[in-house]
């Protein structure tokens, strides 16, 4: 279980790093600083789709929702009431890079207002980095070239997810990805379960502490499952080869899994 607990150390490192996004001070609680605040824009925008290849978005509280799109141009918009434009979404296309936040760099904000609901328009192909405090992220299907999506204290659930390598780090929260289409990919949870509906994946690597891992293999996709556990166990109904010490060969084994969970079982369907 050595490589269990580095990522648990791994993660504990990511809930530090996320609840620093506030300061807290009483009943008031303080945005983190970020570069080029003068740059960005408040509120609701739009933005050419040409001139995008990287959305890199920090949120806290309430929904982020991402939305597939092949227009001329994206949307960034809210729903919120804030009616102080420091309180509204923040966004900045620096080069080729959209970067949107929360609220105004440093900004302070009661911890009684009402969360946010952000929904972005993403192009076809490009690069997503997102970090979440206390949101939940949704998507009905997403094409795109790189994911990395941080959470903590949220749910992830994602339907068709094409790209070409994705990254998951979770921390209270459940990852669902129903189905996913990918090369390789890694997905880290504490508290909280992982369920992954395999269309077409080469490798991919799975950890998770309290939290269940379902691997669902679709259209007689065949996988090579590596299992690491502690107080867990393999679950399965279908027929599966027993080739080494915890290794099991479900079809022609053509994705490479390696699953390791401290008490959570490992269920293939």
């Amino acid at each position: 279980m050595r490589n269990v607990f580095r990522k648990i150390g791994l993660l504990l490192v990511l809930f530090c790093m996320a609840i620093s996004v506030f300061s807290f001070s009483g009943c008031v609680k303080t945005y983190n600083e970020y570069d080029n605040a003068e740059l960005y824009v408040s509120g609701n925008t739009t933005y050419q789709t040409k001139d995008v290849s990287k959305v890199q978005i920090s949120w806290v509280d309430g929904n982020v929702r991402l939305q597939q799109t092949d227009k001329e141009t994206l949307s960034v918009s809210e729903t919120a009431s804030a009616s102080n434009e420091k309180d509204r979404v923040h966004s900045y296309l620096d080069g080729d890079t959209l970067r949107i936040e929360y609220c105004a760099s440093g900004r302070r904000i009661d911890v009684d207002d009402e969360y946010k609901d952000l929904c972005v328009e993403i192009p076809v192909g490009v690069e997503l980095v997102l970090n979440t405090v206390s949101a939940n992220v949704t998507a009905e299907k997403l094409s795109l070239e790189d994911v990395a999506i941080n959470t903590v204290s949220g749910n992830i659930v994602l339907g068709e997810l094409t790209a070409k390598s994705v990254e998951f780090v979770s921390v209270s929260g459940d990852i669902v990805i129903e189905p996913v289409d990918c090369t390789a990919l890694q997905a880290t949870n504490v508290s909280g379960n992982l369920t992954l509906a395999i269309k077409a994946l080469q490798t991919a690597e799975l950890t998770t502490v309290s939290g269940n891992v379902k691997l669902l293999l679709q259209d007689g996709i065949g996988a090579s499952v590596q299992i690491e556990v502690d107080s867990g166990a393999l679950h399965t109904d279908k027929a599966y080869e027993k080739k080494a010490t915890d290794k099991y060969i479900f079809g022609d084994g053509a994705c490479e899994c390696t699953v390791a969970t401290v008490s959570g079982n490992i269920y293939v369907q």
